[in-house]
């Protein structure tokens, strides 16, 4: 009988110890906060700065482009009035014009669209960066996308404080 009393005492006593260790983490703070990342992206200077950066690299290509198309519509018009003889040596002129066209086209656009992912791939690491700062320095438990937020009180919304801050 008594080394059942002591094993019940042993077993009181850990199971004691494992309600005080439990207690003692779920009392710690919970912190959380969420922030709209939708919100800050498309209103971050770097990202409003890069986009019109591209805008303008986009319309330079575009002048490009249409000379290219210039120089072909010129090509069938010359076609037209061409002798039968003629005809051949201009149309595999445009041909050659058109593949130039065609290669130019998907360089411009590769080259738009790396430019395009590589500022953003900055922005999200410059983004990242600054929510793990705030997060540790803070002691936040967890921060959330608004966008995986169904409801959320607005004292946990760091959305304006993070644009804030990235904007400085």
């Amino acid at each position: 009988m008594s080394k059942i009393v002591r094993m019940l005492g042993v077993s009181f006593i850990i199971t004691m110890m494992f309600v005080f260790l439990f207690a003692n983490a779920v009392s710690a703070e919970i912190k959380f906060g969420y922030v709209d990342f939708v919100k800050v992206f498309n209103n971050y200077k770097k990202t409003i700065e890069a986009e019109k950066d591209l805008e303008k690299k986009g319309e330079k290509k575009q002048k490009e482009r249409d000379k290219k198309v210039t120089q072909i519509r010129k090509l069938r018009d010359k076609f037209e009035l061409a002798s039968d003889v003629e005809k051949n040596k201009i149309q595999s002129e445009i041909n050659g014009k058109i593949k130039e066209l065609q290669a130019f086209d998907q360089k411009a656009s590769k080259e738009l669209l790396k430019e395009k992912d590589d500022a953003a791939k900055e922005i999200i690491k410059e983004f990242d960066e600054l929510v793990k700062e705030i997060g540790k320095k803070e002691e936040y438990t967890i921060i959330f996308n608004e966008r995986m937020i169904l409801y959320g009180q607005d004292s946990y919304d760091l959305t304006d404080r993070i644009l804030n801050e990235l904007n400085k």
